[in-house]
């Protein structure tokens, strides 16, 4: 997003589908596109797999949400932060969302958010986050690039590079800029 002190943007992860060692840089990631005011957790804390989120969650001050898994193979978790991001898209509170996970159950939700002209970004496993959920999302970034100046994938990928002094890299740059300059007026647009 273009000015992160206007900016506001939710973190919802999904404690399931995201890996508590990167919590540090996921949050820094976010932080670049706006100033994180909802930092919540979404997962069964009664599993012990979930248990390295403990001290991620207590040192960050993200809210954990607990919902009880229903049977084998049912994750309630998504459902509850689905309906969660519903509340917070209603309720105009934010901006932008940041959506910590590689579960493509959550492309319907980034392009619902997205339908709304709020900017979306995903943070994700590459090996796992399907085409769908990335190509939802305004930014998705691969959680094995994040680092202080991590690696940002946009929805739309950018032209394979050609030769210099090429008129179709002219072209090609001229349609990058023009898709970039797209994406800045409809993050302005939504703060407005």
């Amino acid at each position: 997003m273009a000015n992160t002190t206007e900016s506001k943007i939710a973190l919802l992860i999904d404690a399931d589908n995201a890996q508590s060692k990167k919590m540090s840089n996921i949050l820094a990631e976010a932080g670049k596109h706006g100033k994180v005011t909802i930092r919540r957790i979404y997962g069964d804390w009664t599993d012990s797999r979930l248990a390295a989120w403990k001290n991620q969650v207590n040192t960050h001050s993200i809210t954990p949400v607990q919902k009880f898994s229903l049977g084998k193979g049912k994750n309630s978790t998504d459902t509850a932060m689905i309906i969660g991001a519903m509340d917070i898209l209603h309720s105009k509170n934010v901006n932008g969302f940041c959506i910590a996970s590689s579960d493509s159950d959550y492309t319907g939700l980034a392009q619902r958010i997205r339908e709304e002209g709020i900017f979306v970004m995903g943070i994700g496993e590459g090996a796992k986050a399907s085409k769908a959920f990335i190509n939802a999302c305004d930014v998705f970034v691969y959680t094995e690039n994040l680092s202080s100046d991590s690696d940002v994938v946009l929805s739309k990928p950018l032209p394979s590079p050609i030769p210099k002094n090429n008129d179709t890299t002219k072209m090609n740059l001229a349609g990058t800029l023009e898709t970039l300059s797209r994406i800045r007026k409809k993050l302005t647009n939504t703060r407005s």
